[in-house]
């Protein structure tokens, strides 16, 4: 079975409009001090324009992660290095220790819905990318001069819920540098990108308040997803719940 890394996560909350979340900064750098450096990064917009920018935003001790504030949304977004990526529970207890704290900082919010975005790299021979995804989507345009592909689907879970998997393929370089000999040595990652998407939107399509279950719900459906299924079921779609 092909193992994949978690590369990054992205938890964001959405919310009715609130033109003065910017005096709230000093709460959330209070709240957060032992886990984003401060003081945190103040964007000089003016209350009455570009509600969906940020209007301040902060950078994790270790420069993992990013927090941005805006008037509709607050998003997190998570970047894992060697010592998280391939233990993706330890990368979970990350997330939710900190989405505790965010949690209690919108708890004067109106809540409208809630996404939390995953994505898993699986390593390939980039040789044999093209034939697995054909293979295994049934895409049959695919062939090996296929340079680049994106594929999404989209359903409801539970009556509750939307899952959206997108399909792409990746390639990483890596640059190792040797100081002393002057020189620098360059490999290629290559593999297939797999990005999980739950989100709440099917409950705010249809007038359903959020209340605070949802998050734990939404967060035990994205790990259950991942645990349940490999490579093949995510590019067959055959998704296992």
């Amino acid at each position: 079975m092909d193992k994949p890394y978690i590369l990054q996560s992205q938890v964001i909350f959405y919310y009715q409009r609130n033109s003065n979340i910017r005096k709230k900064v000093f709460e959330f750098e209070s709240a957060l001090k032992n886990y984003f450096a401060t003081p945190f990064n103040l964007i000089p917009i003016a209350d009455e324009l570009h509600p969906e920018l940020p209007r301040f935003e902060a950078i994790s001790i270790n420069n993992h992660s990013q927090l941005q504030v805006s008037q509709h949304h607050l998003s997190f977004a998570t970047s894992y290095d060697e010592s998280y990526k391939y233990d993706i529970h330890l990368s979970r207890k990350y997330i939710n220790e900190r989405v505790g704290i965010f949690k209690e900082l919108l708890k004067d919010e109106k809540i409208l819905y809630l996404a939390y975005i995953v994505n898993l790299n699986f390593i390939k021979d980039k040789h044999l990318i093209n034939d697995y995804i054909k293979e295994k989507s049934g895409i049959k345009s695919i062939n090996e001069e296929t340079i680049d592909l994106n594929f999404l689907y989209s359903f409801p879970i539970m009556d509750k819920y939307y899952l959206n998997v997108k399909t792409s393929k990746y390639v990483n370089q890596n640059i190792n540098i040797n100081f002393s000999e002057n020189s620098q040595e360059s490999n290629f990652e290559y593999g297939i990108s797999i990005e999980i998407d739950v989100n709440s939107r099917f409950l705010s399509n249809n007038n359903i308040s959020f209340d605070e279950l949802i998050y734990n719900d939404i967060e035990k459906s994205v790990f259950e997803v991942i645990d349940k299924n490999d490579l093949e079921t995510f590019l067959s779609g055959d998704i296992k719940l």
